[in-house]
């Protein structure tokens, strides 16, 4: 009997909404809280509205009163902008009749797990995570989709009439994982390239999209830049508009371009049908309408994908420009070797001299010359667009510094086919300070579009790849086919390959080590400050100081992703480690890297060479300190001297990630911290010689006339100059090669040849498998003379390249020794049994051998205990 009353009053208000006219959209309600009645939801988001409205409008006056702003009209996007920033603002529901935190998708009053996409409209997670799914799934079922169709499926699907805001990547990686989207987003860049791809194409035949064409077949369409197109076609494109034209190409064309509506200044591009009237937008695809004035508008002034035409044009052009630098650019075709003329030499044996080959001085630098001017004209290109794309992805943000995130289609386009990742990597992989300070512009360029790039969290990967422990996110699916998981999990493997270490983020940090070496050297006061050197410090410093500030963003999106991974997992603890049972192959691949890791760090030093009394413990320590003169000097304190330094400099620097360091061998170097041009350098012996796992000591002198001409270099490990270990290094120390002038054959050549290239010279052409064919006269013999050179070699190698080495090591290297020794103690093991058994005949040569061979695992085994 209680609630007879509110059954009767409830039956009066619905006959009293009936009577206000059936089918009427529009009820009117007594109630704020919209329980009651089911049909009141309409009126009440629009009582919402109206309240947002006017508080707007009230705070814009107040706000306007008190700064004596003069009154503007408030336009509908500006209402509706901050209408949703209200919305968004603190607790949604705060003042707001009706609960306005409701979901848009479920209507539910109240959100389960409320998620908030990036245009600031909040859903339940797993609503919107079901409509994401099913458009994305719905969108890779359609075989040829277009583009336009795309985007206005992947909006926000809250009032899409108020709201048509694309979804970033940022809401799909959170929503489905980012394994899912990464085969999304390239399935999208594969769409976007179709759908672009044809207006770049002289003549292109695209099929018209207007549904009334009267021609049946393929119908030719004209871009607004017709210059390459035949004037019969552009007549007939204006004989179907009701224009006859027969005058000169150019005043048809632009003829046709202002009936069109279309300026023929503006970088647009529309395709015109030759058929029908049809005229429609590249760049977005959506047809653009007859106009009564043409000479009045202008066609599609407000096109949302001109900027995404505008990036894959720039894409286009530095994906030809990243297949140059892979291919080199060619200024010459050499000559190919006569078919039938087999040598009858044994050079591939190894020889450190060369031959009698001299290069022709006139034609080799007339290709330099050409070679240079076609690398300048392709950088030049290359800065262009890279400005450009740094200045399209810096123009999203705000005052404070803060970037709105990517619409999933920008991404898509951004991160087509790896070609940023590509060309990024290609620029960063430069491993001489001295190109890069003469391309200062262009790397300029790449460290503003790598600061773009960093400042989307979206596109981080592009510089640091996609993290090892996404491989074993659990995405959610998105319905592909049994062919497009094969195509994904090949793509899969690829990523796990190149993304763990050939990354950009790699790449820069071997460019930073060099760059604070520069910096180091030219800072101490060895290089005058001239506007030159000014420009390479000030270059040097923003390479350093953009790698660390992708550090720092790589570990902050390392955190959110493992955030996210967490989350999708529906795991409280989530932990990377895993049980492995190795192999043999992958033990010794564990050993390989590890044995990398440990000497990377110790590769280049910069020490103090001089004993306690300031004397040098160097060969050359005569030439360094003045006491043996240079007739060939130009001058030891002028303009010569400061370029001198300057280049050395840079040398020196791009030596600290350059030099080879491989398991099979090595390449180790010291530079004295006073004096950039005394050095010492250590080569540990290849595998498969006679001197393998050695270590062959080397001093170095840069004479007052470099890098005019070559180094001065000595060899050291010579038993006190009782050891010849090869016909080109004499037990006096000198060093036969033809770079170092020592022998006839290519010579020095300058500004060209350098320090890098004398060290692998000798270690790939001198330190060979069989160093008795170095003779000059002995190339073509073969003999067994060889082999027992060979076993002399191994003898030595072992007492005075590795157990002095064990014993004494030298104090520039002795921790590098250490770590070698101690990494290498199996295989050195094996080494000596192995050459103790390599001696055959008995006698005084094998027991030699074999006490040394004894002595040096006895030395292997303290060290490695003491370790």
């Amino acid at each position: 009997m209680g609630y007879r009353w509110l059954r009767a009053l409830l039956g009066t208000l619905s006959r009293r909404d009936d009577s206000v006219g059936r089918g009427s959209h529009s009820r009117s309600c007594l109630f704020s809280c919209g329980d009651v009645m089911a049909p009141c939801t309409r009126t009440r988001s629009r009582a919402i509205a109206k309240m947002l409205e006017s508080e707007l409008e009230a705070r814009e006056l107040g706000k306007k009163v008190d700064a004596g702003v003069p009154d503007k009209p408030v336009t509908r996007a500006s209402k509706r902008s901050r209408r949703d920033e209200m919305a968004v603002e603190g607790d949604n529901t705060g003042g707001i009749p009706g609960n306005a935190a409701e979901c848009g998708l479920c209507k539910g009053l109240e959100t389960n797990e409320p998620f908030t996409i990036s245009c600031g409209h909040t859903f339940c997670r797993s609503c919107i995570m079901e409509y994401v799914k099913k458009v994305v799934k719905s969108q890779m079922a359609v075989t040829n989709p277009t583009f336009p169709s795309l985007m206005e499926q992947l909006v926000c699907p809250v009032s899409r009439h108020s709201c048509k805001e694309e979804l970033t990547q940022r809401d799909l990686s959170i929503l489905l994982g980012p394994k899912a989207v990464r085969h999304y987003i390239r399935w999208l860049g594969t769409v976007l390239d179709k759908f672009y791809r044809s207006s770049l194409i002289k003549d292109a035949r695209v099929d018209c999209s207007n549904s009334k064409c009267t021609q049946g077949g393929p119908t030719v369409v004209l871009s607004s830049k017709v210059g390459d197109v035949a004037t019969s076609k552009v007549r007939q494109a204006l004989q179907v508009r009701g224009i006859d034209r027969k005058g000169m190409k150019q005043q048809c064309v632009k003829l046709l371009l202002k009936t069109i509506g279309l300026d023929e200044k503006e970088d647009k591009a529309a395709w015109i049908c030759t058929t029908c009237e049809a005229v429609w937008c590249v760049a977005c695809g959506v047809q653009i309408p007859p106009s009564s004035r043409p000479h009045e508008i202008k066609v599609h002034p407000n096109c949302v994908g001109t900027v995404r035409y505008d990036i894959y044009k720039s894409l286009v052009d530095l994906r030809e420009a990243s297949r140059v630098y892979t291919l080199g650019v060619q200024t010459h075709h050499e000559k190919k070797p006569k078919l039938g003329v087999a040598s009858r030499t044994v050079w591939a044996d190894g020889t450190g001299f060369g031959g009698d080959y001299i290069e022709t001085k006139i034609n080799n630098e007339a290709q330099l010359a050409a070679a240079r001017k076609a690398e300048l004209d392709l950088d030049t290109r290359v800065v262009k667009q890279l400005t450009f794309l740094s200045r399209v992805l810096k123009d999203d943000g705000d005052k404070e510094g803060r970037t709105p995130p990517l619409p999933v289609a920008t991404c898509a386009l951004l991160e087509w086919d790896s070609i940023l990742s590509r060309l990024l990597r290609q620029l960063a992989a430069n491993d001489s300070m001295l190109d890069i300070s003469e391309r200062g512009n262009l790397y300029l360029r790449m460290v503003d579009l790598i600061e773009a790039i960093g400042m989307h969290e979206e596109l981080l990967p592009i510089l640091v790849g996609y993290s090892a422990f996404e491989a074993s996110v659990k995405d959610i699916g998105v319905g592909r086919s049994a062919k497009q998981r094969l195509n994904c999990m090949a793509v899969d493997a690829e990523d796990s390959c190149v993304d763990d270490e050939n990354t950009v983020m790699t790449k820069l940090a071997s460019i930073e080590k060099q760059a604070k070496v520069m910096l180091q050297r030219m800072q101490s006061g060895s290089v005058e400050g001239t506007s030159t050197v000014n420009v390479d410090i000030s270059l040097a410093r923003e390479l350093c100081e953009c790698y660390e500030s992708l550090l720092e963003r790589a570990k902050s999106f390392e955190r959110l992703t493992a955030a996210h991974i967490q989350a999708l997992n529906g795991a409280s603890t989530w932990s990377m480690e895993r049980k492995v049972v190795m192999t043999n192959e992958e033990e010794k691949i564990k050993a390989v890297s590890l044995y990398k890791e440990k000497l990377r760090a110790l590769q280049f030093k910069q020490l103090s060479m001089t004993e306690e009394n300031g004397e040098y413990r160097h060969h050359f320590k005569d030439h360094i300190s003045g006491r043996v003169a240079h007739g060939t000097c130009i001058d030891k304190r002028g303009s010569h001297n400061h370029k001198r330094m300057l280049h050395l400099s840079k040398e020196i620097a791009s030596l600290v990630t350059t030099l080879p360091l491989e398991w099979e061998s090595s390449i180790h170097l010291c530079v004295d911290e006073a004096r950039v041009d005394v050095l010492r350098a250590m080569i540990v012996g290849p595998q498969g010689t006679p001197y393998q796992n050695g270590l062959f000591l080397f001093d170095i002198f840069l004479p007052p006339d470099y890098p005019q001409v070559p180094p001065n270099v000595h060899f050291l490990t010579t038993g006190g100059g009782k050891v010849r270990f090869n016909p080109n290094l004499y037990d006096s120390g000198k060093i036969c090669l033809s770079l170092l002038g020592t022998w006839s054959g290519p010579g020095w050549v300058p500004g060209k040849s350098t320090l890098l290239q004398v060290l692998v010279s000798i270690q790939s052409l001198i330190f060979v498998k069989d160093p008795y064919y170095n003779e000059p006269g002995f190339e073509q013999r073969r003999t067994e003379e060889a082999e027992k050179e060979n076993s002399r070699h191994r003898e030595h190698t072992l007492n005075l390249a590795v157990l002095g080495s064990l014993r004494k090591p030298d104090p520039c290297f002795a921790d590098i020794a250490r770590e070698h020794f101690i990494l290498k103690k199996e295989e050195l093991e094996q080494q000596c049994d192995e050459w103790v058994n390599a001696v055959t005949a008995d006698g005084s040569a094998k027991s030699r051998i074999s006490n040394i061979a004894k002595q040096v695992k006895g030395e292997l085994e303290a060290l490695s205990r003491n370790a």
